[in-house]
């Protein structure tokens, strides 16, 4: 962090609940000028000085009321790990918070701070999913061109998938630990009647409602794109799926457009 100071460079991160932390923890608790982030989260300013630093830091302390179940099984000692409610005075037991605590050198307020962190995290979390879920990491050759040829495909089997799942549900992001079994558990048959092919999927998946809506769906959309297929070229029926996909990050009526590669001489 000095040598972050020193280069007029700005930080965040959070912090490990050392006995100081804790203490400022037991400090806030109590005391007002808590700021509200959404229905569930709220933050509070405060300064810190570790044993080893050699001036005070900021920090937030943010925290989050655990759900009533949550509580009653900390009070009966199930969670052992959460030895931290222990600073909770006795007035104040049946309100028991989960708390973290960030450390910055930016000067903006409570609700930029958690925002910037939560942010963050959400990118991180994209880098987390391809390295354990995709098996993005842990390569044992020390041959560059293998390891980049592999990254490449699972980078792009990622991204094909996850614009698939977005299809179905456009409005969140599904990870593979819970998407792929959800979708990928049916049974596919294929038919032919009629010069019409069709494939019938069966599911023993205890969802099995959420995967029928959703494939129905998933239909129904490339049935409208199939519609006017004649009148699209490739690439304006990519982009048409592109822009579903990616419909929550994109304007009310905004359209995705991409010019076609010119091979210069």
């Amino acid at each position: 962090m000095s040598e972050l100071e020193g280069a007029d460079c700005h930080y965040l991160f959070k912090m490990k609940k050392h006995d100081s932390v804790k203490k400022a923890i037991g400090n806030a608790h109590c005391s007002g000028g808590w700021v509200k982030y959404d229905h569930h989260w709220e933050g509070k300013k405060s300064v810190i000085k570790l044993s080893g630093w050699k001036k005070e830091r900021r920090i937030i302390i943010v925290r989050r009321r655990r759900p009533e179940n949550e509580i009653l099984a900390l009070e009966k000692g199930i969670k052992e790990r959460q030895k931290t409610l222990a600073l909770i005075e006795e007035p104040e037991n049946i309100k028991a918070y989960e708390y973290s605590v960030l450390v910055t050198s930016l000067d903006n307020d409570v609700v930029s701070i958690i925002n910037h962190y939560r942010n963050r995290a959400d990118c991180e979390n994209n880098f987390d999913e391809i390295k354990n879920q995709w098996g993005w990491g842990g390569y044992v050759t020390k041959d560059m061109a293998r390891c980049r040829m592999l990254s490449r495909m699972v980078a792009l089997i990622y991204n094909w998938w996850t614009l698939y799942v977005r299809l179905g549900n456009p409005d969140s992001h599904k990870e593979s630990i819970t998407s792929r079994p959800l979708l990928m558990s049916s049974i596919g048959k294929l038919t032919n009647s009629g010069n019409q092919k069709k494939i019938k999927l069966t599911s023993q998946h205890r969802w099995m409602d959420k995967i029928a809506k959703l494939q129905g769906e998933l239909c129904e959309f490339f049935d409208s794109i199939k519609s006017i297929a004649p009148q699209l070229s490739p690439l304006n029926a990519w982009c048409r799926i592109l822009t579903k996909a990616v419909s929550k990050f994109l304007k009310h009526g905004q359209f995705i457009t991409m010019q076609p590669l010119i091979e210069s001489g």
